[in-house]
Formats: C-alpha cells, sequence, structure tokens
C-alpha cells in the first residue's frame, strides 16, 4: 500500500490530481494499491495563509519502493506545477512487517466507476412541498391542558 498525502492543496484539486497520477504511478510502483489523502488542510507562514501558494506531498511506501524515489518526485514536482506557485515532497518508508490491515473479502477492495452506487437525483415534481405548519400543534395542546400548567 502507497499512500499520498496532499497538504495544503484544495481536495477538490487533489481530487482530479489523484486521477491523473494514478495509472502512471501504478506503472512506476507496479501496482495499483495506491492511495491519495486529501483533507481540508492549510498551510500557514507566520500567521498568512499558504493555501494552494505552497503544497506539501509526503509518500508513505514500503521500502522497496526507495528506488523508484527521484522518478516519482519529479513526476508529481512536475503535475503539481500547474496547481501551486512552490511545493515540496517528502517520503516516508517503512517495512512491510510494520504495516497491519484488515479487508473484508465481502466488498471490492476499491470503489471504482464500474462499481460505484450510483443514485439517481429526485426530480423538482417529485420533491414534496415543505411543511410550513406548527409540528408542535399537538404537544403544545396536550402540554396546555396538563394539571401541571393549570396554576401558571
Amino acid at each position: 500500500m502507497i499512500t499520498i498525502a496532499i497538504i495544503g492543496l484544495d481536495p477538490f484539486i487533489a481530487e482530479r490530481i489523484s486521477h491523473d497520477i494514478h495509472a502512471r504511478l501504478a506503472k512506476i510502483y507496479a501496482t495499483d494499491d495506491i492511495l491519495v489523502a486529501a483533507s481540508e488542510s492549510y498551510l500557514f507562514h507566520d500567521g498568512v495563509d499558504q493555501t494552494d501558494y505552497h503544497a506539501f506531498i509526503q509518500v508513505f511506501a514500503p521500502s522497496k519502493f526507495r528506488l523508484t524515489q527521484d522518478e516519482v518526485a519529479k513526476y508529481l514536482l512536475t503535475l503539481i506545477r500547474e496547481h501551486i506557485i512552490h511545493g515540496a515532497i517528502q517520503f516516508h518508508y517503512f517495512e512491510m512487517e510494520d504495516r497491519y490491515a484488515t479487508y473484508d473479502e465481502l466488498y471490492p477492495r476499491y470503489v471504482t466507476s464500474a462499481n460505484a452506487v450510483k443514485v439517481q437525483p429526485i426530480e423538482a415534481s417529485k420533491v414534496s412541498d415543505v411543511f410550513q405548519g406548527d409540528i408542535f400543534a399537538e404537544e403544545n395542546k396536550k402540554t396546555a391542558k396538563s394539571p401541571k400548567n393549570k396554576n401558571k
């Protein structure tokens, strides 16, 4: 499993980058087991937001992929330049015996466009009107009749 964390870049841009880089990285690493992580993250320098101006990429990979580091770094830095002014990549390697995972064999390993559940949008004519009344009307009647409220 290779995980690429993108920090300081809009997650929607990171999603597009993930799609753009997957095939090439799968070829370089000789594995399809690649995930890109991109949360709502910001980079600051001296209290000033640097998001989308700077981006920081961390690559977490098994140590056997160390030999591909230069090729991956050059590729990612070239590709990300379309979206940022400055960028950096840091590689973190681990031994496979230091990694633990669990997978449910009843489900596909990854959601793809072929196996994703597609939800049909509801037509505007089928959407019921928003209730404009007092949703607490019945409860208010019960409360008003309660002996506890008679003394107030």
